[in-house]
């Protein structure tokens, strides 16, 4: 019922890509709305919780891939439902980091809790996941290339940065 083919293996490919990305979003979103959740706030609270350092909502909007101002609107409502909480950096008054409450806190491990992602990837192997993860890399930094963007870093555990 899914299966097609062109004449144009990159346009198979971007189509294979596209129908599993779309399946695991919505099996995603069935299990989070039974948790409380959206996916926009599953992907917040994941950033926050992974990575290094505290998180400005600049930083959130890069790796979630939305614009600075659709992320303030979902932090706006996250705060409300006490899920986040903006502070003002200690070192830079000028910068607001967003920290997990404890609510969100437990959201966040309820909605892992599901396992729908780790049930859908359990299909490869981990040699088959390492080497998905590497081309979903280049294919990102190629992305990020044609919009002029640059690659997203992520900071190390000794404060500098790294490529992700």
């Amino acid at each position: 019922m899914y299966e097609f083919e062109s004449r144009n293996a990159a346009l198979n490919t971007w189509m294979l890509l596209r129908q599993a990305w779309e399946a695991t979003l919505r099996a995603t979103e069935k299990d989070l709305k039974k948790k409380g959740a959206t996916l926009a706030e599953a992907d917040v609270l994941f950033v926050v919780d992974n990575y290094e350092g505290p998180t400005t909502p600049a930083e959130i909007a890069r790796w979630v891939f939305r614009r600075t101002q659709s992320v303030a609107g979902l932090l706006n409502r996250m705060e409300k439902r006490d899920l986040v909480e903006r502070r003002k950096d200690q070192e830079d008054r000028r910068l607001t980091r967003i920290v997990m409450t404890q609510k969100g806190k437990q959201l966040y491990a309820s909605a892992d809790s599901t396992g729908t992602i780790q049930k859908i990837m359990s299909c490869l192997s981990p040699q088959d996941t390492e080497h998905l993860e590497r081309c979903l890399r280049q294919l990102r930094e190629s992305a990020l290339q044609q919009l002029s963007l640059e690659p997203l870093k992520r900071r190390s555990r000794e404060g500098g940065t790294s490529p992700r």
